[in-house]
């Protein structure tokens, strides 16, 4: 896995992705992009390339700091870019983000992609938690939203990477998670997901806030669980 961070780096990170994540929303919001399903389909290969690049930039010793902001400062042109396509033809933004971020992504898989036998194992880990959750938003309306389910799905998917690479002997980085795995064992990555995310998420979602910026922070959340989710998925395939 990465190198651990101490828990005045780890405060310090989380503050940077905070600020980095409110000086996007305000370029979004400028740029009047709607965060709905669309935005949310057409945005993810970018989300999983960005957490594959910060894996590489790991791996040539560059500060994730660093790449986090290079790689959102990226998203963000694109965004101006898909914006001015659409107000200029009759080709949707969201479509236009989806394809170019699938392309790269595909285009990368071919290239750095080295082996899979670790997968099934991620695919058993996947579907324990995704079938009960399912089911269970069945009774629970706030889960039936794509705003409540696919933040807190895309942090179960990071626990999920980080569960089998720690299986397979990785460490975990983040200190908070790090306690919690030392102490607990491997499996408390998703009962801290669980203490954290989860209340998070609902608190946004029930929360008197601006419909947009309640939208915005959702996706902000979702955002960074699929990154550290590919990032994480990096150690499995290359």
């Amino acid at each position: 896995m990465t190198p651990e961070f101490g828990p005045v780096l780890s405060v310090l990170y989380s503050i940077s992705f905070v600020l980095i994540g409110l000086i996007a929303f305000k370029i979004t919001k400028r740029c009047s992009i709607d965060v709905n399903r669309e935005f949310y389909i057409g945005s993810t290969p970018l989300i999983v390339l960005s957490g594959f690049l910060a894996f590489e930039a790991f791996r040539s010793n560059i500060y994730h700091l660093i790449t986090f902001s290079s790689i959102t400062i990226v998203m963000l042109l694109l965004l101006i870019i898909s914006k001015k396509i659409e107000e200029n033809t009759e080709f949707d933004k969201n479509m236009f983000l989806f394809f170019s971020g699938t392309l790269s992504l595909i285009l990368y898989s071919l290239i750095t992609f080295d082996t899979f036998e670790n997968l099934p194992l991620l695919l058993a880990v996947i579907l324990a938690w995704l079938v009960p959750m399912a089911a269970t938003s069945k009774f629970i309306d706030s889960l039936k939203n794509i705003e409540v389910f696919l933040p807190i799905s895309a942090h179960f998917l990071d626990s999920s990477t980080t569960y089998v690479n720690l299986q397979l002997g990785g460490s975990e980085q983040v200190y908070l998670a790090r306690l919690f795995v030392n102490y607990l064992g491997d499996w408390s990555i998703f009962l801290l997901k669980s203490l954290v995310v989860m209340p998070v998420v609902f608190y946004i979602y029930r929360d008197d806030i601006e419909p947009e910026k309640k939208s915005y922070y959702l996706y902000l959340i979702y955002f960074i669980g699929i990154a550290l989710a590919s990032h994480n998925l990096a150690y499995l395939v290359i």
